[in-house]
């Protein structure tokens, strides 16, 4: 059976030999997985500091790190050596080779994933409110959990995607109001002549009954992206809140009150107010899980707040937070201090229901959290920085309920794009649709310009749709998910830097190469591989036995980063064998088919490596 983790089987074994020889030279007994260091490959591959155990042993640690390498007789997987304070690994090329390669060839698509883990973790992610297309700045959340979720899975874990709904909040009633009240072309309001133009969006030229019946009653050609019809009733609405504010429309009316009853109504299950919001939430959800799919991001479950509400469990939590000491009433509406809980903060107020007595998002959150610890050991969130607050809420929440919830909460701050970088009207949103099909545009242009005279305008423009949206995920992720981003198409499509397209590209030149051979990718006969043994031969395969070991690290931290470096850093290692190491035209037949066994097994691990960021993996480019 080959080993599922090369890399992590030679550090385990160092580790298990260091403690081998520490309890027989020191009598020292304890865990020293954390000490282990993995420096430059030119120093070494796995590195102990041995001043760590100096007041234990009573020695300096240099003397500690030759003692050590006396007793540790040698092996032919490992060379041992003392270096100052450090006692170094070094692992013999033979071993890795064999080891590493072996592993690839059977293990194939799979080769990256964990044995499984037994344990269940719910990713709730992009959870957007159901008012519109998913725009730009918030594009991050979906691409960043998506890898986290791939990164999950291979890391052994049972993973559960879910989409959270928020389809009884004020947003989602204000929506409604809209679609059953706006004339999107600004004569319903009776406006000055100089506001007509706030509901003009050059979308309908129907009246305002037409254009609602779409919403209410779409017909079979609706496709699933009545979003962009959705967003404007939306967005008509909050500036006819603002102009009945200002005493400039709706004098006989008050929309806050109307968005108001239309919350109390659907919490109390009026029938056909509970209609309406379905309807229109389901029309925006389908707009917005079709630009999921379009990004190649996936959810397995959706859950609608108003389900939690309506069966009872919002009611059952709320009772519970009345019993609390933090619980305080003012002007009618219910709230948790929170200094009282123990969190610092300059809104020390977490409102839990409305002055009318309805819920709020928090409330509703709380119990979302108890249904989902229900179904899973763990939890993530993926939110936006903004949402810090609210997330420290949440969790203090539940502790003072005695409720200590496995929670892993990943905040992420935004996507920016410079001035003039896309296509579209000054002042307008740019959405993810926008951005995806702007990322098409541009890759396929950037193809026509490198093999225009080559490849059919059909074979061009597959290469810009795979090309195009790995490019745009790929550079999203590719950034600490704490740092904030300003997307640059230049950098995005690059196909000579730490990008997608230089990566896919790389996976493609392999696919070319065994073409050349004669070979179908995954059909490299595996040959004397021991013929591996120059040095950026050596050091590519040190980068794909380290896969594996990323997988976990990535899996537990809850990064994605480090597999986008990953995937650069072996297209660059897989560059440098290539000036090296001349593959089709070999000193010999062994070292031929050993070398196209390293190229296949390149291949396969470039494309395990884009898969885990939900990006395919072209045989031609």
């Amino acid at each position: 059976m080959v080993e599922p983790d090369p890399w992590g089987s030679f550090r385990d074994e160092a580790i298990a030999w260091t403690c081998e020889a520490l309890h027989a030279a020191y009598g020292i007994a304890e865990e020293i997985d954390h000490l282990v260091e993995e420096p430059d490959a030119e120093l070494a591959d796995f590195a102990f500091p041995c001043h760590a155990f100096a007041s234990q042993a009573q020695a300096a640690p240099a003397d500690i790190a030759e003692n050590l390498e006396d007793a540790l007789p040698p092996t032919d997987e490992m060379t041992v050596r003392a270096e100052g304070p450090y006692l170094n690994f070094d692992v013999e090329p033979e071993a890795l080779v064999t080891t590493t390669l072996d592993s690839v060839r059977e293990r194939s698509a799979g080769y990256g994933e964990l044995p499984e883990r037994g344990s269940s973790v719910l990713v709730e992610h992009t959870s957007a409110n159901p008012t519109g297309p998913l725009h730009v700045g918030r594009a991050r959340n979906p691409l960043l959990a998506d890898s986290i979720v791939r990164l999950l899975r291979a890391a052994g874990h049972h993973v559960v995607a879910e989409y959270y709904v928020n389809d009884m909040g004020r947003q989602a009633a204000t929506l409604v109001w809209g679609a059953k009240n706006v004339d999107l072309r600004g004569d319903a309001y009776e406006l000055d002549p100089d506001e007509a133009e706030a509901f003009s969006f050059d979308l309908l030229a129907q009246p305002r009954d037409a254009a609602s019946k779409r919403v209410l009653d779409p017909g079979p050609d609706e496709a699933g992206k009545l979003d962009r019809l959705l967003v404007q009733y939306y967005q008509a609405a909050n500036r006819a809140l603002e102009l009945h504010d200002q005493g400039r429309a709706l004098p006989d009316r008050d929309p806050e009150d109307e968005i108001a009853d239309l919350i109390q109504a659907f919490e109390a299950d009026d029938e056909e107010t509970a209609t309406e919001f379905r309807q229109i939430v389901t029309w925006a959800m389908k707009g917005i899980r079709s630009s999921l799919e379009d990004a190649n991001v996936h959810h397995d479950n959706v859950v609608f707040e108003s389900e939690l509400v309506l069966d009872g469990s919002v009611e059952r939590v709320l009772a519970d937070l009345r019993e609390l000491d933090a619980c305080q009433t003012e002007d009618g509406a219910e709230y948790l201090d929170m200094e009282q809980l123990g969190v610092d903060t300059d809104k020390p107020q977490m409102f839990i229901t409305r002055g009318d007595g309805t819920t709020l998002y928090g409330t509703r959150d709380v119990a979302y959290h108890l249904d989902k610890l229900e179904r899973a050991d763990e939890l993530v969130d993926v939110l936006g920085e903004d949402h810090k607050l609210h997330a420290t809420e949440i969790q203090a929440a539940l502790s003072a309920l005695g409720i200590e919830v496995p929670l892993d909460v990943v905040f992420y701050n935004f996507v920016s794009l410079p001035e003039g970088s896309m296509s579209t009207r000054s002042g307008r949103v740019v959405y993810l649709d926008d951005l995806l099909e702007e990322s098409r545009t541009r890759a396929l242009a950037e193809v026509r310009e490198r093999r225009g005279e080559e490849l059919s305008e059909a074979r061009m423009e597959e290469i810009a749709d795979l090309v195009g949206p790995a490019a745009l995920r790929f550079n999203v992720v590719s950034v600490q998910s704490e740092k904030p981003i300003e997307f640059s198409w230049e950098k995005a499509l690059n196909f000579e830097g730490s990008t997608a397209p230089f990566v896919q590209y790389s996976h493609a030149r392999t696919c070319g190469i065994l073409e050349k051979a004669g070979l179908d990718p995954g059909q490299a006969p595996a040959g004397d591989l021991t013929a591996l043994m120059h040095d950026s031969e050596i050091q590519l395969v040190r980068r794909l036995a380290q896969l594996p070991s990323l997988v976990r690290e990535c899996a537990d931290d809850r990064k994605v980063h480090p597999v986008t470096a990953y995937a650069v850093e072996t297209a660059q290692d897989l560059n440098k064998f290539y000036r090296d190491c001349p593959v089709l035209e070999a000193g010999s037949p062994e070292l031929r088919e050993a070398r196209l066994a390293l190229v296949d097994a390149t291949r396969q691990v470039l494309a395990n490596a884009l898969a885990l960021l939900g990006i395919d993996a072209p045989e031609s480019m």
